[in-house]
């Protein structure tokens, strides 16, 4: 596989595979960034990547590459060996430059896109571990949710058996407080005797009558007197019907 130099200009590392321009400051650039910064123009140019002012006879237009090859071997028709490998001597050490810089311009790239690599997997298993624990979380969640969900029912079926045994009670206690009502209001009228159930035996009347004025404290009744009820009299005939006491009938 064939190793080509890249353009040299920030931004570009285009691979130089159709022809470059080559600087007398050791840079080598792709024909579009040449044509972008000037080289199809007339003398005096300046380098893209070190800002050096070049002459014409300070860079180098390879744009066919056997061309390119025959001129170079045309002139070195008629060196000498050490000319020859002096010459080549500097064009390899040209392309050694130029692919350490590549090389070493790819190292960096490199390291730099590891570190981001490792500080993107870091995140990457921190996210991880945090989704794991949020799993385990809404694990926990669900099975708790389906232990109150199974208690909520629970509760409700027992509310609802409360709720219709106090039903029921409440009904029972307003039974029991009218049966009691209705057996209280029997009771009353029960206990209340209408005039013909008055006692037929005889019973001590206390005779009221107070002494008239003018007795003596002698002559004045020192006991209350009874006498019996007659079964058809009424109390006011039975009190008609007792003697007068001793001192009245003397006076009389």
């Amino acid at each position: 596989m064939p190793v080509y130099l890249k353009c040299k200009v920030q931004g570009c590392d285009a691979e130089l595979v159709n022809g470059m321009v080559v600087t007398s400051c050791m840079h080598v650039l792709c024909n579009q960034c040449a044509i972008t910064h000037g080289f199809g123009n007339e003398p005096p140019w300046s380098c893209p990547v070190c800002r050096k002012h070049l002459e014409e006879e300070e860079i180098c237009n390879h744009q066919d590459w056997e061309s390119s090859v025959q001129d170079a071997v045309q002139l070195m028709y008629g060196l000498s060996p050490a000319m020859i490998m002096e010459a080549a001597s500097s064009a390899m050490a040209f392309w050694s430059q130029q692919l350490e810089v590549q090389i070493s311009k790819d190292t960096r790239e490199r390291a730099e896109l590891s570190r981001t690599c490792t500080g993107w997997k870091a995140k990457y298993d921190a996210i991880q571990k945090e989704e794991g624990s949020i799993s385990r979380q809404c694990e926990d969640l669900n099975r708790d949710l389906e232990k109150r969900n199974k208690e909520l029912l629970h509760f409700r079926s027992v509310y609802d058996k409360l709720k219709k045994k106090c039903r029921e009670l409440q009904e029972h206690l307003y039974q029991m407080r009218a049966e009691e009502s209705t057996s209280q209001r029997e009771q009353v009228s029960s206990s209340r005797l209408p005039p013909r159930d008055l006692p037929q035996s005889g019973h001590g009347v206390r005779d009221t009558r107070l002494p008239r004025p003018g007795f003596s404290g002698a002559d004045r009744i020192s006991r209350p007197k009874y006498v019996a009820v007659a079964p058809d009299q009424h109390a006011q005939n039975v009190q008609r019907s007792m003697p007068a006491p001793e001192s009245y009938a003397h006076q009389s």
